[in-house]
């Protein structure tokens, strides 16, 4: 464990030079976020590649072509035939929307329990392997309120709950403090997230933002009513990796080495921070 945590530091050492040389001058060092969220990224990703990307087009059926030279399938207009590019298709993707696409190569970047379930009929081994991933439900609740409401402090990140408290209350960021102009002057937007493994989480988004407020009012020592109260459910949420995961990740592997053309991705695997998935997407592609 020493000689890792010694060799992973110089490596992040290495790493950080190579950055600070790329980097512009004077740009501070922080916490940085999209004004308009995690979504403006995919939103601005689908606008670079134009009419490479079929948004609201979930695959519903993934079929391994048995003869690939006599392969064809409807375009999303269903006014044609579309090929791989270099016409060795393998594969036959089917959306909701009655489209179909054949590819030579296919990733799956969805959850591991999506996947599963469309690698059924394929590989019921490997659809079980992947169905066996864990994950915790999770909901994040939006908090709006008055600054003089909060009598605790929220100069900072925010705070984790560690589970031994007995709340179902994972943690609050403190989302006005960190970026400017998530709420307005005299306001605080705070980010609750309650749920994983401490509790069942209901189905009624009211109840699971008012369980939020509830809990969070304790901690923080707020009056009053909340201006902003909001909840998103995410079901399954957070992956979670047990003991035995990376011997699953590598049942997963030899696997896929029969299915030739077909990859896995995304952050069932291998990591779920964003830069960890930037990382993977970069090699795979």
């Amino acid at each position: 464990m020493l000689r890792g945590l010694i060799r992973a530091r110089r490596e992040t050492k290495a790493g950080a030079t190579a950055v600070a040389a790329t980097a512009p001058r004077g740009r501070a060092r922080g916490l940085l976020a999209f004004r308009g969220g995690m979504q403006q990224l995919i939103e601005r990703l689908a606008r670079e590649l134009g009419e490479a990307v079929r948004s609201g087009q979930p695959v519903v059926r993934l079929t391994r072509l048995a003869d690939p030279s006599a392969a064809r399938a409807r375009d999303e207009h269903g006014d044609g035939e579309r090929d791989a590019r270099d016409g060795a298709t393998r594969w036959r993707l089917e959306t909701r929307d009655g489209a179909a696409y054949t590819a030579r190569r296919v990733v799956l970047a969805t959850p591991a329990w999506t996947s599963a379930r469309l690698l059924a009929p394929i590989d019921a081994t490997l659809a079980r392997e992947l169905a066996a991933i864990e994950a915790a439900n999770v909901a994040v609740v939006g908090i709006g309120v008055r600054r003089e409401q909060i009598r605790g402090d929220i100069d900072g990140l925010g705070f984790l709950v560690p589970s031994r408290e007995g709340t179902p209350l994972l943690g609050v960021l403190y989302e006005s403090a960190l970026f400017p102009g998530r709420a307005p002057d005299g306001h605080v937007l705070l980010r609750a997230m309650v749920g994983g493994e401490r509790v069942e989480l209901s189905d009624d988004a009211r109840a699971v933002a008012k369980l939020a407020w509830l809990e969070t009012c304790r901690v923080l020592r707020i009056d009053g009513a909340p201006r902003l109260l909001r909840a998103f459910l995410h079901r399954p949420g957070i992956p979670q990796y047990r003991p035995g995961h990376a011997a699953r990740l590598a049942r997963v592997e030899e696997r896929l080495k029969a299915l030739s053309g077909l990859d896995l991705a995304g952050w069932c695997y291998r990591g779920i921070a964003l830069d960890e998935r930037a990382r993977e997407a970069a090699a795979l592609a």
